[in-house]
């Protein structure tokens, strides 16, 4: 069994999810791609509060900067993610999943390291 996530409200995430093989399901091919995880992302963000800082889509992975001032993270990140992958696999006429088995996150301590973090995922 998996270690539960814990979050806090107060802080600030990098969340890294990287397509399932290291496939390039996210590449920008077409406007479609981009428009499926900006929507997605939008109604996430409204549905769950959350502030949004940064995001990057790469052709076979996703960075996002965000906090859950009133929690829920997890589930936010669920509901994202199966719905990015449900919509991708619409688009490119297949089936399985698009993402490996977990995202990643890693706890934004100060305001130096979310400056940091918020240009690492520009700069991609």
């Amino acid at each position: 069994m998996r270690p539960l996530r814990h979050y806090l409200p107060d802080r600030v995430y990098l969340i890294t999810a990287r397509c399932f093989e290291e496939r390039f399901f996210l590449s920008p091919d077409t406007a479609e791609v981009s428009l499926i995880v900006a929507s997605t992302l939008a109604m996430t963000v409204e549905k769950y509060r959350l502030e949004l800082f940064a995001y990057v889509v790469m052709s076979n992975h996703i960075h996002l900067i965000v906090r859950a001032p009133e929690g829920g993270l997890p589930e936010a990140m669920q509901m994202f993610f199966s719905q990015v992958a449900r919509r991708i696999n619409v688009l490119r006429n297949r089936r399985g999943p698009v993402f490996s088995d977990r995202y990643h996150h890693q706890t934004i301590c100060d305001e130096g390291a979310l400056h940091t973090a918020i240009r690492y995922v520009l700069h991609n």
